[in-house]
């Protein structure tokens, strides 16, 4: 029990103990001294109902009013006083593009969160769907009101209540009341709005001031270390004049994503393209620090015929060409980006050995798992994982859990309730990932020889990037990936060597992903003339073959 419960609990038993349950500053200012509480003016504020002592739990449990004057009171039945807040689920939350500003993230205080909210627009488009929108602005202010209300049919009177308003919006003769907070939590006390209500509603019943509505937002940041902000806005208004007489209008969510210049520094010709020719060429002749996201499942050198040919090389040789294909990479990526590479394990240990631990600023290890009934061996235990490493430039690298996360498996666990009234979408996942083989039954199967699961491609992208962001995969394959990031609006810059896989990319995004019948056949009733298409095609209409060309050295 903290001295600010301690506190509580003494006023509490004191009044017990005599019948009355009111009690004054000058009760509260001498127990204050007993238990070396340092703040006796903050004694009777309660935000939340969890800051109660457990002897004002009991029951239905008691919560404090306000009288004026120094005068508080303990009243039966704690759920008249706080509001549970109401969950916002995935469709109420929205990413919001923001501009950084030298005091956007200076201090928690409510006056700073509330002026995040008017100077983002996001008030405006919450409370009006404009951020244009010219509502007039009032900033924080003490006032004081003498009136009558009801909590549930008992009648309450105040006399120079003291309350604080943490800033009101007009516009159309329509006043809003803005209450902030940082933080998330379950409830909040009522009468943090209720009395600035009662404080409009006073003037507007004797026709002092022409109000039409009066409505009431209560406003909270939640802030992670080294990430952006989260705002939830509750808009409310009361149907009585009564404390428990409130009612939600609407809820929000929104996640402030810092604006960046994602597509700015790639070059024309490369944004949304498949170019026909060799990965090396292409990465080389990008410029540095240009790309979002950068995804390679490239040939394993373990024999796999892709089409009637066979690119393995000597393990030195393929080691060699890996470690220079990771420094390309790593020099196009932006610092805030991420780099993921998909090989065996012995192969990916080779390069982080070779280089990618010293070029990295750190160097994540994933493992994908599955289950398959091929490589079956008496000497061993079967095969059935490959190695995903996850490099990153700087501590500053992007990653969108929320995007990403999977349900809690205890939701009703206590400290993962605490969690989800914090805005946790749910827990990050593993660092082991399970996803099916592309089989030859798939749907999604082509005639490309190794495909990559769309569901795992799936969770790397949506963890790295949002909607705009640059995407370089470097191997084209069946196109799958190509086709997923492009339906999830993003850029992609792809490279494939093999005629026959490029026509395939070509088409398929011609036509909205679909795999035509052609492209489900067996490659190797082909082989013969594989080699002999066209060196180059457009992908989309409008897009002229010499776009997909290499500048030449």
């Amino acid at each position: 029990m903290g001295k600010k419960q301690e506190v509580l609990t003494k006023i509490f038993r004191h009044c017990q103990q005599r019948g009355d349950f009111v009690f004054d500053n000058e009760l509260v200012k001498k127990i204050c001294q007993e238990v070396n509480f340092k703040n006796p003016f903050d004694v009777t504020k309660i935000d939340r109902s969890a800051l109660y002592p457990d002897v004002m739990k009991q029951g239905t449990g008691y919560f404090i009013i306000h009288l004026g004057e120094g005068q508080h009171q303990f009243v039966p039945n704690v759920s008249l006083a706080y509001h549970q807040l109401e969950v916002i689920d995935k469709a109420q939350s929205i990413a919001w593009k923001y501009r950084p500003s030298l005091l956007n993230e200076f201090d928690t205080s409510e006056s700073n969160i509330i002026s995040v909210g008017l100077n983002q627009r996001i008030l405006h488009d919450f409370l009006y769907d404009d951020i244009e929108a010219d509502a007039k602005q009032y900033m924080p202010r003490r006032t004081k009101i003498t009136e009558q209300y009801t909590i549930d049919a008992r009648e309450i009177n105040v006399t120079n209540l003291q309350m604080e308003i943490d800033a009101v919006l007009e516009l159309g003769n329509a006043v809003t009341i803005i209450e902030g907070k940082n933080g998330f939590h379950n409830d909040f006390a009522v009468y943090q709005l209720f009395h600035p209500y009662l404080y409009f509603d006073h003037f507007r019943r004797r026709g002092t001031l022409d109000i039409k509505e009066i409505q009431c937002c209560y406003f909270q940041r939640h802030k992670k270390r080294d990430q952006n902000s989260i705002l939830r806005l509750h808009l409310y208004r009361f149907y009585e004049r009564d404390l428990s007489a409130i009612e939600l209008v609407r809820k929000r969510e929104y996640v402030l994503v810092e604006k960046r210049a994602t597509m700015s520094r790639l070059p024309e010709p490369y944004q949304n393209a498949v170019v026909l020719g060799d990965v090396m060429e292409t990465l080389r002749a990008l410029p540095d620090s240009c790309l979002n996201m950068i995804y390679g499942d490239p040939d394993y050198g373990v024999g796999i015929n892709y089409a009637g040919r066979k690119y393995t090389q000597r393990w030195h040789e393929y080691i060699t060409w890996y470690v220079e294909l990771a420094r390309e990479c790593m020099r196009v990526l932006r610092e805030d980006g991420n780099l993921f590479f998909i090989n065996y394990p012995r192969q990916n240990a080779y390069l982080r050995v070779q280089c990618l631990d010293e070029l990295a600023y750190e160097v994540f290890d994933y493992v994908w798992v599955y289950p398959t009934n091929v490589g079956h061996s008496p000497r061993r235990f079967t095969t059935a994982h490959r190695s995903v490493l996850h490099a990153v430039k700087s501590k500053n690298n992007v990653f969108y859990k929320d995007q990403v996360a999977l349900p809690y498996k205890n939701p009703d666990d206590r400290r993962i309730r605490g969690r989800l009234a914090q805005g946790s979408r749910g827990r990050m996942p593993y660092s082991w990932f399970e996803f099916n083989l592309v089989k030859n039954v798939s749907k999604d199967k082509t005639f490309h020889a190794c495909q990559i699961p769309i569901p795992l491609y799936d969770m790397l992208l949506k963890a790295s990037t949002v909607e705009g962001d640059a995407v370089f995969i470097l191997f084209g394959g069946s196109g799958s990936e190509i086709v997923h990031t492009e339906q999830a609006k993003r850029h992609f810059l792809s490279c494939e060597i093999h005629p026959a896989y490029h026509q395939m990319i070509a088409e398929r995004l011609a036509k909205n992903g679909a795999i035509a019948e052609a492209h489900r056949i067996d490659m190797r009733e082909r082989q013969s003339d594989a080699w002999d298409l066209p060196q180059q095609k457009p992908l989309i209409e409008g897009l002229a073959p010499q776009q997909l060309q290499l500048p030449k050295e």
